[in-house]
């Protein structure tokens, strides 16, 4: 995993987020809501399960693994298969709690 991936569509979302809308962990495991109660405490990135195939060729050797998410060193799970799309249409292709906003902001 040592080339870059460039810009990734990401979502701050809560450490709840999962649980509220009933996905269940597919590989790893999803947010949890410890992963949303201090900035920059508990980086994670959950990768959604097309940019997962996509960009990993659904390699389960990456689930695990750090990733940089703007230069913060995050493990990363992938999601559920049916997480691809959100409301407004737009696909993110990965998740990360929204405590990490401080490492987002300006970038």
């Amino acid at each position: 995993m040592a080339q870059s991936a460039g810009l990734v569509a990401t979502e701050l979302v809560s450490g709840n987020y999962f649980d509220v809308l009933a996905f269940s962990r597919a590989l790893g495991r999803l947010l949890l809501a410890s992963d949303d109660t201090q900035p920059n405490a508990n980086p994670v990135a959950v990768l959604s399960f097309n940019y997962w195939r996509r960009r990993f060729d659904a390699d389960p050797m990456v689930l695990n693994q750090t990733i940089l998410v703007n230069g913060i060193p995050s493990p990363c799970w992938r999601g559920p298969t049916r997480l691809s799309q959100r409301c407004d249409g737009r696909h993110s292709r990965l998740f990360v709690p929204m405590m990490m906003r401080s490492s987002h902001a300006g970038k």
